[in-house]
């Protein structure tokens, strides 16, 4: 995913991906990402959690107000309590 957002980006096209796998992702450097501290399995979201959910998705969604380069986001979304 790191270099699909990569070469969509440098084609002059928006993009922005989310991950929790920062060590892969730095290392191919696409020009907006956001990291959660989720498992894998729960990138954007503990299942069920819709208010955790549409958090990931806002901020995710902000990037694309920011030009590029960028610094990667990291958000402090964790597991929720059930």
């Amino acid at each position: 995913m790191s270099l699909l957002s990569r070469a969509v980006q440098s084609d002059g096209r928006q993009a922005t991906m989310i991950t929790w796998h920062d060590a892969i992702t730095r290392l191919v450097k696409p020009g907006r990402v956001v990291f959660t501290k989720l498992p894998r399995g729960a990138t954007v979201g503990t299942p069920g959690d819709t208010e955790q959910q549409r958090r990931l998705l806002a901020t995710v969604l902000q990037q694309l107000t920011h030009p590029l380069p960028m610094a990667p986001v990291v958000t402090a979304e964790t597991l929720t309590d059930d």
